[in-house]
């Protein structure tokens, strides 16, 4: 049909998915899929709400790559598309709170949102703030200041880690996350946005 945009299922997805099911079981996997859901029908909304084209979309393990047809949007929609995600996240954890729905599914929605915020490449946190960046300085320059926060943050964050593994021990999923979103933000170099 045209008009709608081309889905496809990274080859690592449904081997992820089922390993995390074999581990964790599939109540704990559901609750994950199901925020990751509405995170990624977050991000969508907001798009079609800003009068954007998708593509293409591509689901991962634990997310989606949403490609949009142009950049005809302003910065402040960037903005707003890059935290629409983690802002569906955190309010179908308000209303699971409330109402007293599954448990398991606000912890991750929570969890996926908290996350999400962290302006590290290709968090949302980066996209808004690179976003926000681009309203004040060039292209270039955004892409320097926006790399220096990013290493920032995930230094200290790697280094609490770090502490927390030692003195705590605490499981290892946190230090991986963070040395893998180091290693994006030092190598990548590819726009987002």
């Amino acid at each position: 049909m045209k008009g709608l945009p081309k889905i496809t299922i990274s080859l690592s997805t449904p081997i992820c998915l089922a390993a995390f099911c074999v581990i964790y079981g599939p109540g704990y996997i559901s609750s994950i899929v199901l925020s990751v859901t509405v995170h990624e029908l977050g991000h969508i909304a907001a798009i079609y709400l800003s009068r954007g084209k998708i593509s293409e979309i591509t689901i991962r393990p634990f997310g989606a790559v949403i490609k949009r047809a142009e950049r005809g949007t302003s910065y402040f929609s960037d903005i707003f598309i890059a935290l629409s995600g983690p802002l569906a996240n955190i309010f179908s954890f308000i209303l699971c709170m409330n109402f007293s729905f599954s448990e398991a599914f606000a912890s991750a929605s929570l969890i996926l949102a908290i996350i999400n915020l962290i302006p590290a490449r290709p968090l949302d946190g980066y996209c808004a703030v690179k976003a926000f960046a681009l309203l004040f300085f060039s292209p270039n320059t955004s892409e320097k200041i926006c790399r220096a926060i990013s290493l920032t943050v995930l230094s200290a964050i790697w280094i609490f880690t770090v502490y927390t593994v030692i003195f705590a021990k605490f499981n290892l999923s946190l230090l991986i996350m963070t040395t893998l979103l180091i290693c994006e933000a030092v190598i990548s170099r590819k726009e987002i946005i």
